[in-house]
C-alpha cells in the first residue's frame, strides 16, 4: 500500500498483518480522490474506520488541513501511528482509538468537509452513522460523505437535503459519495 498522489507520493504504508481489516486498493483510492477533488486547499477529513489509515494519509498528502482517524482495534491503531510517525504528520492526523460510536460523541462539537465510511461490511452503520452527524450538524453545506460497503448494498437516505450523486462499482465492493443537494 502506498500515497498515490501529493506531498508524499509514493511513499509506503504499513498494513495490517492478516485479515482482520479490508484495505482500501490503491486503485479504488485513486479512484475515489479522482471524483472528489484531486487536491485540497484545507479541509477537515473523518476518517472512521481507519485501518492502517491510508486514506487519511492520502488526503493529507494531497492537501487536507487535518484529520480525524478512528479505529477500535489496538494493532489497527498502532500501524496508524507507525505510517504517522513515517511521514512525521503527527500535527494534523488525530487518531482516535475506540468504538465509532464513542468517537462520534467525542467529536460532536466538530464539523467535517469529507467524511469516509468503510465499516466492516456485516455491520452496516454507514445510515445511521450519516443520520448522527446530520443531526448534529458535523456537516458542512459542501461536505462529502464516502462510503465504501458491500456491492449490493442499497441507500435509503431519509433526508431532504442529502443526495447520492455517485456509486461505483469495483468487486465485490462499492462506493458510494453523498453531498448535499445542489439548489
Amino acid at each position: 500500500m502506498r500515497i498515490t498522489a501529493g506531498e508524499y507520493r509514493s511513499r509506503r504504508l504499513k498494513s495490517l498483518d492478516g485479515d482482520s481489516t479490508r484495505p482500501t486498493s490503491d486503485k479504488v483510492k485513486e479512484a475515489i480522490f479522482s471524483s472528489i477533488g484531486p487536491y485540497f486547499d484545507g479541509g477537515v477529513l473523518l476518517d472512521l474506520f481507519g485501518g492502517s489509515g491510508g486514506i487519511t494519509l492520502e488526503a493529507i498528502s494531497r492537501g487536507m488541513e487535518e484529520a480525524y482517524v478512528c479505529d477500535k482495534n489496538k494493532k489497527a491503531i498502532e500501524v496508524i501511528n507507525e505510517n504517522v510517525r513515517a511521514l512525521d504528520v503527527h500535527n494534523c492526523v488525530k487518531i482516535i482509538q475506540g468504538d465509532y460510536k464513542a468517537t462520534l460523541q467525542k467529536l460532536v462539537d466538530e464539523k467535517f468537509d469529507i467524511v469516509f465510511l468503510d465499516p466492516p461490511y456485516a455491520m452496516d452503520v454507514s445510515e445511521e452513522i450519516i443520520a448522527f452527524l446530520i443531526q448534529n450538524e458535523m456537516l458542512y453545506a459542501h461536505s462529502i460523505i464516502i462510503v465504501e460497503s458491500k456491492a449490493d448494498k442499497s441507500f435509503s437516505i431519509p433526508y431532504k437535503d442529502l443526495e447520492i450523486y455517485k456509486e461505483k462499482h469495483y468487486g465485490i465492493s462499492k462506493v458510494t459519495y453523498f453531498r448535499g443537494k445542489r439548489r
